[in-house]
C-alpha cells in the first residue's frame, strides 16, 4: 500500500484509529487488522490532528422513501422532524477543531469555520453529530407565506474550495447546521442506544453548556414531534420538501438505508413544454440525456432567470462533451422560461425525444427551489397528447 494522505480500507474499519504517530504507523494498524481484503473500499483520511477516520464509519444513516404516514403502522412509536434541503453533514469535534464530511464523502473542513467555533463552545472532543447545513429563509408563492430552502445558495459555498466558501458567508448569509443525531459524545459510543436516548443525551449536552439554541442562527437541535400525517401535510404547504420519520428505539447504523428510518417526500404535478435537451453522458454518450421543458409566462424576473439559467445549462452540456439544443424560436414565441430538465424515459420513448420538441408532458418534481424558477427532482410522467402548448401555464408551486 502506498504512503499517501488517502488510503483505501474495508467498511469494518471502526470510527476512529489512533492517536497515530504517523501515516506508516496508521498503514500498520490497518494492514493488522486484515482491511486489505476484498468488498467494497471506501475512502479514509488522516486528520491534521493524527487521528484517522474512516468515511465507511461517518457515512450516515439514510431512509427509506414511504407514500404516507400509515404506512409505518403505529405511529405513536414513531417521531417525526420536517424534511430539509441542504448538505447532509457528519461533524466530528477534535482538540480543537471540528471535521466535516458531507453524504458524498468529501471532507468539507475550513468551509464552515463560525459553525466549527459553535460546535467547539457546545461538546467536548470525541463528539460526532448527524445534521444538515441549510439556508432557510421566509418567503412567499402565490402571494402566501412559505419557508423557502434555499439549496443554491447552500450549493454555492459548499461546492466551493474553503477560502471562497468563507468569502460567500461573509458577504450574503451564513448557513445554518440543524442537528438531528448524536453518534458519540466525549468518545461515548452512542449509535447503538434509542433515537429517544440520544436525543436526551444531545438536549442534556446543549442545557448543561448553557446555551440558547432557540434564537441561534448558526446551530440549531431539529425539533421533532409525534408523527402525524396531518403534521406533514401542514409542513408541506408551509413549503418543507416533505417529512423525515424515525422509530423512537431505532438505533444509529452507520451507512445503512432505513432500520426504523423512512421519509416522505411531497410529490407534484406539472404540465409543461419540451424545448430541447441536454447531451447523455456515460452508456447514454451520444444520445439525447434529458429533456429541457418550459412553461409560458410574462413575468420579466423569470425570463431573465431563464436566460441565465441556459447558460448555466450550455456550460453543463460543454463538460459532458455534447451540446445544449434549445428550440429558441419555440421560446421566443410562446414566452416561455425554462423550469428545469428531467429523466425516467426509457430507451423506446428516449430514441423519439429529438422530434417532440413542442409536445406537452407532465413532470412530477418535489416542490420549487428558492428562486421560484426551478423546481427539485424533476422527473417525466407522462405525455399530455390532450394538450396542446398555448394551455400551458405558470406553475406557482
Amino acid at each position: 500500500m502506498k504512503d499517501e494522505k488517502l488510503l483505501r480500507v474495508a467498511d469494518e474499519l471502526e470510527a476512529s484509529i489512533g492517536p497515530a504517530e504517523d501515516l506508516p504507523t496508521v498503514l500498520q494498524l490497518v494492514a493488522d487488522r486484515g482491511l486489505e481484503r476484498s468488498g467494497t473500499p471506501v475512502e479514509a483520511a488522516v486528520r491534521p490532528s493524527g487521528r484517522m477516520y474512516a468515511t465507511a464509519a461517518l457515512a450516515p444513516m439514510t431512509c427509506k422513501a414511504v407514500g404516507f404516514v400509515r404506512e409505518v403502522g403505529e405511529p405513536t412509536d414513531w417521531l417525526m422532524n420536517p424534511k430539509l434541503d441542504g448538505y447532509r453533514l457528519v461533524c466530528v469535534v477534535e482538540d480543537g477543531r471540528v471535521s466535516m464530511m458531507s453524504r458524498g464523502e468529501k471532507w468539507q473542513d475550513g468551509k464552515l469555520p463560525y459553525l466549527e467555533d459553535a460546535l467547539l463552545k457546545r461538546f467536548p472532543c470525541g463528539t460526532v453529530l448527524d445534521g444538515e447545513i441549510c439556508a432557510l429563509r421566509e418567503g412567499t408563492a402565490a402571494g402566501e407565506p412559505r419557508v423557502v430552502n434555499d439549496f443554491e445558495h447552500v450549493q454555492s459555498i459548499m461546492n466551493s474550495d474553503a477560502e471562497k466558501a468563507v468569502w460567500k458567508a461573509s458577504h450574503t448569509r451564513p448557513l445554518t447546521y440543524h442537528c438531528f443525531d448524536i453518534l458519540q459524545l466525549g468518545g461515548t459510543d452512542l449509535r447503538g442506544r434509542p433515537l429517544v436516548e440520544r436525543l436526551n443525551v444531545l438536549d442534556e449536552q446543549l442545557n448543561e453548556r448553557g446555551m440558547d439554541i432557540a434564537d441561534d442562527n448558526l446551530f440549531q437541535r431539529t425539533p421533532y414531534v409525534e408523527a402525524a400525517q396531518e403534521t406533514h401535510d401542514a409542513w408541506v404547504e408551509a413549503g418543507f420538501e416533505g417529512t423525515v420519520l424515525k422509530r423512537k428505539d431505532s438505533t444509529y447504523r452507520v451507512g445503512q438505508r432505513g432500520h426504523g428510518w423512512v421519509k416522505i417526500k411531497h410529490k407534484a404535478e406539472m404540465d409543461a413544454i419540451i424545448v430541447g435537451f441536454m447531451p447523455g453522458q456515460g452508456r447514454l454518450r451520444g444520445q439525447v440525456g434529458s429533456t429541457v421543458f418550459a412553461q409560458r409566462t410574462t413575468d420579466p424576473e423569470m425570463l431573465r432567470k431563464s436566460a441565465e439559467y441556459i447558460k448555466r445549462l450550455r456550460a453543463e452540456a460543454t463538460k459532458r462533451g455534447g451540446e445544449l439544443y434549445i428550440n429558441e424560436d419555440l421560446m421566443d414565441g410562446l414566452g416561455l422560461a425554462i423550469r428545469g430538465a428531467c429523466s425516467g424515459y426509457d430507451d423506446v420513448e428516449r430514441a423519439d425525444l429529438e422530434a417532440r420538441i413542442g409536445d406537452v408532458i407532465s413532470v412530477h418534481h418535489n416542490g420549487l427551489m428558492a428562486g421560484g424558477l426551478k423546481v427539485r427532482h424533476p422527473q417525466f410522467f407522462r405525455n399530455r397528447e390532450d394538450k396542446t402548448p398555448a394551455e400551458i401555464g405558470w406553475h406557482h408551486r
